[in-house]
C-alpha cells in the first residue's frame, strides 16, 4: 500500500490548523490562498479528507448550513512541534466554545493577509505570564497587538479587569477587540472608558467577518 506523503503545503496547513485547534473549511481555503495556493472547493474537500485519513485532523459538518469543521489531533500538534501535555484531551470540539474558536481562526487570517506574524494562544501560554491571556498576538511593522474575540457578554467588571490588564502590559502597544454586531456597542463603551483612563487610544474595536458574526 502506498503511504501518503506530506507536501510543503500539507505541512503549512497542518501546522496552522494545529495552532488554532479548530477551523472552518472555508477559513482553510483563505489560508491556502494567502500562502499562494488556489484550491477549488472539490480539491479542498479531497485535501482535507486526505489529512483525515492520515490521522492529522478530524472533520465533521457540526453546524447546519455551514462548511465542514476541522480540528487537530494529537498527531498534528506533535507534527507542528507545539507544546502539549499527556493529560490534554483531543476530540470533537465543545459546542460551548466552538463559535468563539472558529471566529479566532478567521480573525487570524485578517492579520496575516496584512503581513502580521501571529502567535497562537497555545504558544502564548508558555510565553506570557499574565492572568488574562489574549486569543492571539499579532506583530505588525514592529507593533505588538493583543487580539481578543468576544462573542458573548461578559460581566462589565470582569471585562474592565481584562482590558486594564492588557493595556498595562509594557510589551503590547495595541489591544484589538473583535465582536458581533449585537455586542459591538457594549465592547466599544468599555474600550472607550479604559482609553480615557490611560489617555491613549490603545483599545480598538472591529466587527467580526460576516461568516463568523453569528
Amino acid at each position: 500500500m502506498r503511504v501518503p506523503r506530506l507536501t510543503e503545503r500539507d505541512l503549512l496547513c497542518i501546522k496552522w490548523i494545529a495552532e488554532q485547534g479548530v477551523v472552518r473549511l472555508d477559513t482553510v481555503s483563505l489560508f491556502l490562498s494567502h500562502i499562494g495556493y488556489e484550491v477549488d472547493a472539490r480539491s479542498l474537500r479531497h485535501l482535507s479528507s486526505r489529512w483525515e485519513e492520515m490521522g492529522l485532523v478530524e472533520k465533521e459538518q457540526i453546524l447546519a448550513n455551514s462548511p465542514s469543521i476541522l480540528w487537530s489531533t494529537r498527531a498534528a500538534v506533535k507534527l507542528a512541534e507545539l507544546p502539549t501535555n499527556k493529560k490534554e484531551k483531543f476530540g470533537r470540539p465543545s459546542f460551548a466554545t466552538l463559535h468563539h474558536d472558529l471566529a479566532v481562526s478567521r480573525v487570524r487570517i485578517e492579520y496575516e493577509i496584512h503581513g502580521a506574524k501571529w502567535t497562537c494562544e497555545r504558544v502564548l501560554r508558555n510565553l506570557v505570564n499574565d492572568d488574562f491571556l489574549p486569543d492571539g498576538l499579532a506583530e505588525l511593522n514592529g507593533t505588538s497587538i493583543f487580539v481578543e474575540v468576544d462573542r458573548t457578554p461578559k460581566d462589565p467588571q470582569r471585562l474592565l479587569n481584562i482590558m486594564r490588564a492588557h493595556v498595562r502590559n509594557p510589551k503590547v502597544a495595541v489591544v484589538d477587540y473583535w465582536t458581533t454586531n449585537e455586542l459591538h456597542g457594549f465592547i466599544q463603551k468599555y474600550c472607550g472608558q479604559v482609553n480615557s483612563e490611560i489617555g491613549r487610544e490603545v483599545l480598538r474595536t472591529f466587527l467580526l467577518p460576516k461568516e463568523v458574526n453569528l
